[in-house]
């Protein structure tokens, strides 16, 4: 049992020195980097469709730049750190939160408040799409000791708390008033 167990201490010790992993390994983590970036791309763009129709609004109007601007940045530290991997999303990777941006432009145009209510919500839906993805890249950061990653994903991290604790507090304060109150 001891030998067992050993040997199982050795395997794992062996697989986290190999900070470069085998080209399967890389090629699945470059996959995710390529979520991630993807995955902010499409929050900058759903929140350039919110901005829209936010004009008569400006503490919605100036949160969704920062937002946008949260992402930017995220995505300016992403980049140095992910390029020795060659990041790309999966071929194929056309999953519903892609129609999002167009679908928040709908409901802003067609809906008045209640659109911005649920542009609010899916900003929020693409915000923990960011959150889970970069959880995924972080933890194989740490399994694979690339240092400059793991750097850029806690300073990416700090940026999606941000984006969510706004879209939190936006939608707390926006929805008793557009939900409770008759029309």
């Amino acid at each position: 049992m001891v030998a067992r167990a050993g040997a199982a201490a050795s395997a794992v010790a062996s697989a986290i020195a190999r900070p470069s992993g085998d080209a399967a390994e890389r090629q699945r983590l470059a996959d995710f980097l390529g979520l991630l970036r993807l995955a902010h791309e499409r929050f900058i763009a759903a929140c350039d469709a919110a901005s829209e129709h936010a004009l008569n609004e400006g503490e919605l109007s100036m949160g969704l730049l920062r937002l946008q601007e949260l992402s930017r940045r995220s995505l300016a530290w992403l980049e140095p750190a992910a390029r020795p991997y060659n990041p790309a999303p999966p071929a194929g990777d056309a999953n519903e939160l892609g129609s999002l941006p167009e679908k928040i432009r709908l409901n802003r145009a067609r809906e008045g408040r209640l659109g911005q209510l649920r542009g609010l919500h899916e900003l929020y839906v693409l915000a923990a799409d960011l959150h889970i993805t970069l959880v995924a890249v972080k933890k194989t950061a740490m399994m694979v000791l690339d240092r400059p990653l793991m750097a850029s994903c806690d300073r990416i991290e700090e940026n999606i708390h941000r984006q969510q604790a706004w879209l939190l507090t936006q939608v707390g304060a926006h929805a008793p008033q557009i939900l409770g109150v008759p029309f």
